[in-house]
């Protein structure tokens, strides 16, 4: 329905940007001091777009973000690693009710 569709167009977008910005923090210090805060922002999207059930598993999985958020991991820094570790496991818990208690949420 349009529904589905205008939240995976959101998804998208929000992905693309996640891999502009994190095609721009690539290899420098001062890139990725420039894009953190674009970066976070788009992982704090995902996160919370998961949580309320505005994306399903099965769109996550289609568009590969675990590949972008992995790649956002890897840029050095440790706050956009830790969150990103959030989503991670989110996204990993998808369909377990159990996960919830464990203070992803």
């Amino acid at each position: 329905d349009l529904f589905s569709k205008l939240n995976l167009e959101t998804i998208e977008e929000i992905q693309k940007k996640l891999q502009a910005a994190n095609e721009k923090a690539k290899g420098s210090a001062e890139g990725l001091a420039a894009e953190k805060a674009v970066i976070m922002e788009q992982l704090k999207k995902i996160f919370e777009m998961m949580i309320a059930g505005e994306v399903t598993s099965a769109t996550l999985m289609k568009l590969e973000i675990g590949k972008d958020v992995g790649d956002a991991m890897r840029l050095g820094d440790a706050d956009i690693a830790d969150f990103g570790r959030r989503v991670i496991r989110l996204m990993a818990c998808a369909g377990h009710a159990d996960c919830w208690a464990d203070g992803l949420a």
